[in-house]
């Protein structure tokens, strides 16, 4: 079940690291785990704990991923997410994982798996992932983007976003929801660290998994199950 995984986040525990931040570690040991800023507390998971984020001061960061997507041609993003509440905003795009700049000079986003309402012809609250290929002259648009159904909310949903380099697919639940074709064909080297949260956003977060390879239909259903 684990074929391909690089990087692994249980979201299990937390230690004390560095002024007053907490860590919780890579299964992997890719990378040295996601830092956690605002003091944010875990809580029962799908799969033991889960990590609570609330808020834009509460949210966790991946430093170095030590080139995990650098040139990838395929890749898979996978996460148990339960929104605790919904914003009130009619339009926004609030990040729950993502490998981007945040707006900063010189972006390289690759990724970001979101929670969105009035953008891209979203009218309810939706669960959206989009990718780019990891350079300055790219963005996270509209169209190299997959939607879920309408969220509900203080609910787990397990999320499964697989692109194989030509088609961006979007599982919930093990069942596909959406699909597209993108114009992003491989990811260039991005220095953007991978985020969990740091938006207005209540969530939980529990066994967030990266890879550089696909699975398939059944995989997804497998885990899922599993």
């Amino acid at each position: 079940p684990e074929y391909g995984t690089l990087c692994l986040w249980p979201l299990d525990y937390l230690t004390e690291g560095f002024a007053g931040t907490k860590v919780s570690s890579d299964a992997r040991g890719r990378t040295e785990g996601v830092i956690f800023y605002g003091d944010p507390e875990l809580t029962e998971g799908v799969s033991r704990n889960a990590i609570v984020l609330k808020g834009a001061n509460q949210y966790g960061v991946v430093e170095n991923d030590r080139n995990a997507l650098d040139d990838a041609t395929e890749m898979t993003l996978e996460a148990w997410i339960d929104v605790a509440k919904l914003p009130s905003d009619s339009v926004y795009r609030r990040n729950i994982v993502g490998k981007l700049g945040f707006g900063s000079s010189g972006d390289q986003d690759v990724f970001s798996l979101s929670l969105v309402r009035g953008e891209c012809g979203v009218k309810k609250p939706k669960l959206a992932f989009f990718i780019a290929a990891g350079s300055e002259e790219d963005s996270l648009g509209c169209e190299n983007a997959v939607f879920s159904d309408v969220v509900e909310t203080d609910k787990w949903m397990y999320v499964a976003v697989v692109w194989n380099g030509s088609t961006l697919s979007m599982y919930v639940d093990g069942q596909l929801v959406d699909t597209a074709k993108t114009s992003v064909k491989k990811i260039n080297p991005s220095t953007e660290p991978i985020i969990f949260g740091k938006e207005k956003l209540n969530i939980q977060l529990d066994d967030v998994r990266l890879s550089k390879t696909v699975i398939n239909g059944a995989d997804v259903l497998y885990r899922y199950y599993l």
